[in-house]
């Protein structure tokens, strides 16, 4: 992580979502923002138990070729000897690794590192040794991980649509896609859809920090929600990388790399940056945006005039100019959106004491690297701790639910009983309960009630509820009026693992 390639890598990272956000979109047979990410070609390739007492699951997913070479991977780590079918909340390790494209020459930029399969040992290494990693999962929630590939190089952004000047074939002899967005989205879903998961978050560093925002909100949209998730160096934004351009920074990217990297990445992204998408209301998924003050990918301690986002002009470190407006956009936010922003001074190996200039900073005990900047926790990761534990507490978001009933509910007399219609979003094994009342001598009396399953799964999200007649039920339907009985159904429906429930209510006629 901290090689001069890496740091190079690591700022075109910015670069992109610069190119992402601040040019036009590209038109290209990308996948819908909200679809779900493919699961059909996931193959279990082996099963390890690490000396750290971790078993891990090591998976591919043939649907979502590398960039040159090779699939998306990722491995599903839980404590060796726990109980494979208990509910447990999710730890989503997205690393870094910077970002790249194919130029006209069809040459892979910067280099052709992070573009091929990652293996088992490439996946596991980024949790091993990772004290924010290590201290989710000692808690007594009992997390897994999921650390999940780059090997489309597209900071987790790209829309599974043709890679531009890529040329590289599949097996098959296909054109090979960015699907950097979807990759991720699929390896979540699958192991939430065959590990029982109460809760996701999400932790990326550096690129992976910027994927963050793309990955949680995309999940929103697909009504597959995370809890929360975690930002270490890395927030998105567009005005700063035209501010590195005109002050001809270290870090400044020319447009050249911009456009080509901007053709990789989902166009629906583009002109929605993170604060934005956060301070809009958009993006409602609670983050913890923790950034180092001078941090060296964003060009360490340089100052340069950053533009704000009410236009005025303050001159700050890169890094401060990096983070300037998602910085903002979190802490206007009201409190019960439980979003955080951290600035703290963590310092590099290699600088004095003070020097803040380290880029990821949660992978590092605090112990070692504290936080020296005034007023703010010295241990930062025991402050993100704390915050999981508090958003594990939280309430979870609604679920999506409509009451398909007719305006005239007609009795099947003989056998007194109707049926209704329930759909609800979220993924996994979803229950309906119906009752129909009235109201009878002033008070609601129920007249039918009935119970069905909605299937586990993103393709299922309906099922038909059969209603029976309650002993009033049949003595008021078979004595109400030929246009029927006025009554109210109601809908509640509660989802497997995650706790989320929804409602809906209709008015009816029994007859």
């Amino acid at each position: 992580m901290g090689s001069r390639l890496m740091v190079r890598s690591s700022a075109i990272a910015i670069a992109a979502v610069i190119a992402v956000l601040a040019l036009p979109a590209v038109a290209a047979a990308q996948a819908p923002l909200d679809s779900a990410g493919k699961v059909d070609g996931i193959q279990l390739v082996d099963t390890t138990t690490t000396q750290d007492g971790v078993k891990w699951d090591f998976f591919r997913n043939l649907d979502y070729p590398c960039s040159i070479s090779g699939y998306q991977t990722f491995a599903v780590g839980t404590a060796a000897g726990s109980d494979p079918s208990a509910p447990a909340p999710l730890w989503v390790r997205m690393r870094g690794g910077g970002v790249g494209y194919f130029n006209a020459a069809g040459q892979p930029q910067p280099s052709a590192g992070n573009k091929t399969e990652n293996d088992f040992d490439t996946l596991t290494k980024f949790t091993e040794g990772n004290d924010l990693n290590q201290r989710i999962s000692a808690l007594p929630a009992g997390f897994r991980t999921v650390s999940v590939s780059m090997c489309s190089h597209d900071i987790y952004a790209g829309g599974d649509q043709v890679d531009p000047n890529n040329p590289n074939l599949t097996p098959d002899g296909q054109p090979r896609h960015t699907n950097g967005l979807f990759a991720t989205k699929a390896a979540i879903r699958y192991v939430q859809e065959h590990y029982p998961t109460t809760r996701t978050f999400l932790h990326g560093t550096s690129a992976g920090s910027a994927g963050t925002f793309s990955v949680a909100y995309s999940l929103q949209l697909e009504d597959r929600p995370v809890s929360g998730y975690v930002a270490d160096s890395g927030a998105p934004n567009p005005a700063n990388e035209i501010d590195q351009n005109n002050a001809g920074t270290s870090c400044a990217r020319g447009t050249e790399a911009l456009a080509a990297i901007s053709a990789r990445i989902h166009p629906d992204l583009a002109g929605h940056p993170p604060d934005q998408l956060i301070g809009n209301g958009d993006s409602t998924a609670p983050v913890f945006n923790i950034w180092n003050k001078n941090d060296t990918n964003a060009c360490g301690d340089e100052q340069l005039p950053c533009t704000m986002s009410d236009g005025s002009t303050q001159v700050l470190s890169g890094s401060e100019c990096r983070e300037a407006r998602v910085s903002e956009a979190i802490r206007a936010l009201p409190p019960d959106r439980n979003s955080v922003d951290l600035k703290v001074c963590v310092a590099n190996n290699n600088g004095p004491p003070g020097n803040c200039l380290r880029h990821v900073v949660t992978t590092v005990k605090p112990s070692v690297y504290p936080n020296t900047a005034p007023g703010g926790p010295a241990d930062f990761n025991g402050a993100i701790v704390d915050w999981v534990g508090q958003r594990l507490a939280d309430a979870p978001p609604a679920l999506d639910v409509d009451l398909r009933a007719k305006k005239k509910l007609k009795v099947k007399v003989k056998r007194n009983r109707t049926e209704v219609g329930c759909e609800a979003g979220g993924y996994e094994l979803r229950t309906c309960a119906v009752k129909v009342d009235a109201k009878v001598r002033g008070k609601r009396r129920v007249l039918a009630r009935g119970a069905g399953e909605i299937a586990p799964g993103a393709d299922s999200g309906s099922a038909t509820v059969k209603l029976k007649l309650t002993k009033l039920g049949k003595k008021k339907v078979r004595r109400a009026p030929r246009r029927g009985l006025n009554a109210k159904a109601h809908l509640d429906v509660g989802e497997r693992y995650t706790d989320r429930t929804g409602t809906a209510t209709e008015r009816v006629r029994l007859r």
